[in-house]
């Protein structure tokens, strides 16, 4: 009975020095809403393979080539088994040590100082052969080992989920650069168009010139915006190519620009499936990571207390030991020992407890980190649902602009051939109709692109 006060102070010790490794929200003292702020309907799950969604199948075959051949996610992945094979490191010092040995030694020694002749040596030789199975223990009492486990274990998870988070990103990279793409290559198309159609006008106003149906001031018009409409060609080429050449460099691939688009952007976008707030705290990779990071913090904190204690250290060992080779594994020359080692720390410059405000001041940063990460998740989700009915609104509104710029341009341009209207109405509906044109695939490109983003921010998953 007289170990039981002993007994009972350890057990209390290492409760009170050991962290758990399960994922607990903290309380950020925020209140959060049941639903979000500017949301009308509510949806529990998403699909993991949410970008299925957009009916394009080249895409799908896109976003599954980059998850194969990028190189930023390979590098993701090796941190994450550098990360796991650390945690086993950490871990090992829970488990008794166990080696074995065999030596074999050959000496010379001289015998000196006989009575009958003090100066005469006489040599002897020796062997020494010997086996030994070795063990060494060190009993983790107060939790240091356990909790420097724990705390790379809650590493490791959280190395996984920044793995989960950058396939979901490399995810949302790879679809945004092919709409990029897509849109690109519609705007080179609008202004190979434009500048077509600005070459006719050209032509037919060359010949009611040269017939003085015309004035020069509106050749000279005329000419003008067919060099504006060729140089803005020029631009959307060049932006057409290097838009290509980024999605080639996202898949692995070489940049040659010669990657075969969709044919246009999806054209139905459909309702936003919105989540419950709650949600996020099991769904974003991010969010996972941090909180992770936080369990390490407070494991590593409990595993610097835990130092300031005594450790103790068993080692034992097994074997023979004989002067003839032939009898190394003969057990009647068997050898043995057995030992302990306390080792309790007394002076080490502060060395030990600086140690441990040092991991409590990554604690607080981890915490921190946690809480910052949590917050900017919910306002990803409100900024980008109020963008999406600020978009959805700008795309009517720029399909109504659209429709009545063409009519517009199709009556100027009539008017203008029967001498109703002058040069500088018809160039600027012909203007205002392309640019309406080229805003309407680029807010739709802004929508999908919302849409994506969206989905990451809820975290969905990459698989």
């Amino acid at each position: 009975m007289k170990y039981k006060p002993l007994f009972l102070t350890t057990f209390v010790m290492s409760v009170l020095f050991s962290c758990s490794p399960e994922i607990k929200h903290p309380d950020l003292k925020v209140e959060f809403p049941e639903k979000w702020l500017d949301s009308t309907q509510t949806y529990a799950y998403i699909d993991s393979a949410w970008w299925e969604g957009f009916g394009d199948e080249k895409l799908d075959s896109v976003i599954a080539t980059a998850f194969e051949h990028n190189y930023s996610l390979q590098a993701a992945a090796a941190r994450m088994e550098a990360a796991e094979a650390q945690a086993t490191i950490a871990g090992a010092d829970l488990y008794p040590s166990i080696s074995i040995s065999g030596s074999g030694v050959r000496q010379k020694r001289s015998l000196v100082g006989f009575p009958s002749n003090p100066n005469f040596s006489l040599p002897e030789h020796l062997n020494t052969f010997g086996t030994s199975a070795n063990v060494a223990w060190e009993l983790d009492l107060w939790g240091r080992v356990r909790n420097a486990r724990s705390a790379a274990g809650a590493s490791f998870e959280a190395s996984k989920a920044d793995y989960d988070g950058f396939k979901l990103s490399l995810a949302a990279q790879t679809i945004k650069a092919w709409f990029a793409a897509i849109d690109a290559s519609k705007q080179l198309e609008l202004s190979q168009s434009n500048f077509e159609s600005y070459q006719l006008s050209q032509e037919r106003i060359l010949a009611r010139y040269e017939k003085g149906l015309r004035p020069s001031l509106d050749y000279r018009f005329s000419r003008s915006s067919v060099a504006a409409a060729e140089s803005q060609m020029y631009q959307r080429i060049q932006q057409s190519d290097q838009s290509k050449r980024q999605v080639e460099f996202i898949l692995g691939k070489y940049p040659a620009a010669k990657i075969e688009l969709s044919k246009k952007l999806p054209m139905e976008i459909g309702d936003i499936p919105e989540g419950i707030p709650a949600d996020l705290l099991q769904r974003r990779p991010d969010i996972i990571a941090a909180e992770r990071r936080l369990a390490a913090s407070q494991c590593n904190v409990s595993a610097a207390k835990a130092a300031l204690f005594p450790s103790i250290r068993l080692t034992g060992s097994y074997g023979t030991s004989t002067d003839d080779l032939s009898e190394i594994l003969n057990m009647d020359f068997s050898v043995w020992s057995i030992a302990a080692n306390v080792l309790q720390p007394v002076f080490q410059g502060g060395k030990l407890r600086a140690n441990v405000k040092l991991n409590e001041a990554l604690q607080k940063q981890a915490f921190a980190a946690y809480a910052n990460t949590v917050l900017l998740a919910y306002s990803e989700v409100e900024l980008i649902l109020a963008a999406d009915q600020f978009l959805r609104k700008q795309e009517a509104a720029t399909k109504i602009s659209r429709d009545e710029a063409v009519a517009a341009k199709e009556l100027s341009e009539d008017r203008y051939y029967k001498g109703l209207v002058d040069i500088i109405t018809f160039l600027d509906a012909s203007r205002q109709a392309n640019n309406a044109e080229s805003q309407l695939l680029t807010i739709r490109r802004l929508r999908l692109e919302n849409r994506v983003d969206f989905y990451v921010a809820l975290g969905g998953e990459a698989n």
